[in-house]
């Protein structure tokens, strides 16, 4: 028998953002969670005795190449990534020797490939947020695994469910998610379909608050795209892997972008509907209870940073710490064309004249509102009023509102 001495570090994947709790707060219940439950627990392994286990790295086959997170790793941090992958596709619960990939930044490699995985895969939404290294007593092996050190959690481990509840959710996540996708064909155009799924995540996920507060605590399905599609609720993490998910499934290439809002975590995507890469949040556009709103619909990097903030771009030749935050995909693009009010010519100019035509083409689609740009010197209170008296005989106006620091008015009629 060999002792497994110690997990001696962990990955901690900062992707549990809240969006409503600091993230000291939540480093902080992570790390006690973790006293808790892996570093003050001291498990015999008999590595002669099936504990220990060899995985083969393999090339990955990645069908979203623009935003592919793998094609911006190293070869060694590409390795690790098709090990860790593996690992959590098959709910491995054994010690992984990755000595074959050691170097002298293998913890960092590691970071590195088990985050780029959950950047490109969330369809595996079993995968556990953190990855723990183990020394074994007398061996020079590295070893990774996902096993708490608990004989309470042996058959769950930090995946948090059996294979086979793994199965049957997986079986609902298809099902929903071809709710939507089969709905898709009606659209000839990539900036059509993006717009049906952000408008369905829009109206049919609710914002957990509960889990925003209280991450502790919190339903852990709320940060993954089973929580958003299946049970209809979530927080931004789930909000982004939700849309990315859908907009994979459709053709169109999507990824996440981590950072801060108000200096809280928070999650958003990166898309390309067509003719370049823009920046989308769709759970700031399902802010209202009256509207779907598009305020965040494909932004260029300096719209989007305006009340976001980006954490650092990831290098493959940089070293990464448990407690680094980073993004394989934050370039300053300046694509415009099919930001929402550009594509749709959703403007209130001093003629009129597009608001108006886009006012009675929502309402003659059967929509009850519409989402328009103020580029008047006149208050949203003003331009009701003018517009009513434009419409009065074709559209009813009943109110409107404006989007919070920002020169957008709501009408609804």
């Amino acid at each position: 028998m060999k002792k497994c001495v110690a997990a001696f570090s962990l990955v901690i994947l900062l992707f549990l953002s809240g969006c409503e709790k600091g993230f000291s707060d939540y480093t902080s219940d992570l790390n006690r969670f973790f006293e808790e439950k892996v570093l003050s627990e001291i498990k015999s392994y008999d590595i002669n005795n099936g504990e220990i286990v060899n995985i083969t790295p393999e090339d990955e086959v990645t069908g979203n190449a623009q935003l592919s997170s793998y094609n911006k790793l190293s070869d060694n941090q590409k390795k690790l990534y098709s090990i860790i992958h593996k690992a959590v596709e098959d709910m491995e619960l054994r010690l992984i020797d990755v000595t074959k990939c050691s170097n002298s930044d293998i913890f960092s490699d590691a970071i590195a490939a088990h985050r780029a995985l959950m950047f490109d895969r969330p369809d595996i939404f079993w995968m556990p947020k953190v990855l723990s290294f183990v020394s074994v007593e007398g061996k020079k092996n590295k070893y990774i695994c996902f096993k708490e050190y608990s004989d309470k959690q042996d058959t769950v481990g930090f995946y948090g469910m059996t294979l086979s509840q793994k199965l049957e959710m997986s079986s609902k996540l298809i099902d929903a998610e071809k709710t939507v996708t089969s709905k898709l064909n009606q659209f000839d155009n990539d900036f059509d379909k993006e717009l049906f799924i952000h408008d369905y995540l829009c109206e049919h996920i609710e914002y957990d608050n509960s889990a925003a507060s209280d991450l502790k605590n919190a339903n852990v399905n709320s940060t993954t795209v089973y929580g958003a599609l299946v049970e209809g609720k979530a927080i931004c993490e789930g909000y982004s892997k939700a849309m990315q998910y859908l907009c994979l499934k459709s053709g169109i290439p999507c990824s996440i972008v981590c950072g801060e809002h108000e200096n809280t975590p928070h999650m958003w995507n990166i898309i390309n509907p067509g003719d370049g890469l823009y920046y989308l949040d769709v759970t700031f556009d399902d802010s209202s209870d009256t509207s779907v709103l598009h305020s965040y619909f494909n932004l260029t990097k300096a719209e989007i940073s305006e009340d976001h903030s980006f954490a650092k771009e990831f290098l493959p030749e940089a070293s990464y710490d448990v407690s680094d935050n980073f993004n394989f995909f934050c370039g300053n693009y300046k694509n415009t064309q099919l930001n929402f009010f550009e594509k749709n010519s959703a403007y209130i100019t001093d003629d009129y004249r597009d608001a108006i035509i886009f006012i009675t083409s929502q309402y003659d689609k059967g929509k009850t509102s519409a989402e328009l740009k103020n580029l008047t010197s006149l208050t949203n209170r003003e331009v009701f009023d003018a517009l009513s008296l434009k419409l009065r005989g074709a559209v009813n106006l009943k109110k409107s509102y404006g989007y919070e620091g920002k020169n957008i008015i709501i009408l609804v009629w």
